[in-house]
């Protein structure tokens, strides 16, 4: 748990992780409190998210500057390939995100991810009505540990009646992730026995993204990574696979 109080805000963080069901879900995390800017930018990672909001809900934010929809109480945020920006309520919020990957999200959805690509889902619309319930649970219990155990039972239970992924596109997808974006697509789409247009057409139905677009993606998460461990540009870039300082400005600048 992270307790954080300074001029930006006072909060409480949980991240939650599960072992048994890593190839799914990244982790859980949770956030209780009050933050001084409400407008917060978010940048791709290659990765969905469901949200469930247990106060207050958070809004869109339009290209153009001004405050859209709220969003919906439980909602499904899909794969994200260009940054978008929400803002928080005036109030205290309390929200828990389920932090999947490309491969779990499909498993947990049941659904084509090309179709949530960059938009915001009712959770409901996703899945069924009694999806659209789980942020009532969550919220019937204070325990954050309670509120965990409740999600990680919904997602087991899922689980058990959704198709598998696609073994070609889980490889795939992993083997891109695992080297931050630095593989050969073509070796990859090889391995799988895929033609290309079967290739491409079904990795955005599993994850939302085409292949090329999500190596980029994660390629641009490992040098955001490496910035923060304190790399200068050049080393970021270099550790990150880009062919050049450059290349990863270009990056930058659009994501």
């Amino acid at each position: 748990m992270i307790v954080h109080a300074s001029a930006l805000g006072e909060w409480t963080y949980h991240e939650h992780r599960i072992p048994s069901l890593h190839h799914v879900l990244d982790h859980m995390w949770h956030f209780d409190g009050t933050m001084v800017l409400p407008r917060e930018r978010t940048f791709p990672g290659g990765f969905l998210e469901i949200i469930l909001h247990l106060g207050p809900r958070f809004r869109d934010v339009r290209a153009d500057g001004r405050t859209g929809d709220l969003f919906p109480l439980a909602c499904v945020v899909g794969a994200q390939t260009r940054p978008a920006v929400h803002e928080s309520p005036d109030a205290r919020c309390c929200v828990l995100g389920v932090r999947m990957t490309p491969v779990g999200a499909y498993r947990v959805l049941a659904m084509p991810l090309h179709h949530t690509t960059d938009r915001t889902i009712d959770l409901s619309d996703a899945i069924d009505r009694s999806a659209g319930q789980l942020a009532d649970r969550c919220r019937d219990v204070k325990d954050v540990p309670q509120r965990f155990a409740i999600v990680a039972r919904w997602l087991t239970q899922r689980l058990a009646r959704t198709p598998d992924f696609h073994p070609g596109i889980s490889y795939a997808a992993e083997e891109i992730a695992r080297q931050s974006g630095a593989g050969r697509i073509q070796k990859l789409r090889a391995d799988t026995g895929l033609s290309r247009a079967r290739f491409v057409a079904l990795f955005r139905e599993h994850t939302g993204f085409a292949p090329k677009q999500f190596a980029r993606v994660m390629r641009f998460r490992s040098a955001v990574n490496a910035l923060k461990a304190g790399a200068t540009l050049a080393n970021a870039a270099f550790e990150s696979g880009y062919y050049d300082q450059a290349h990863m400005h270009t990056d930058f600048h659009e994501f």
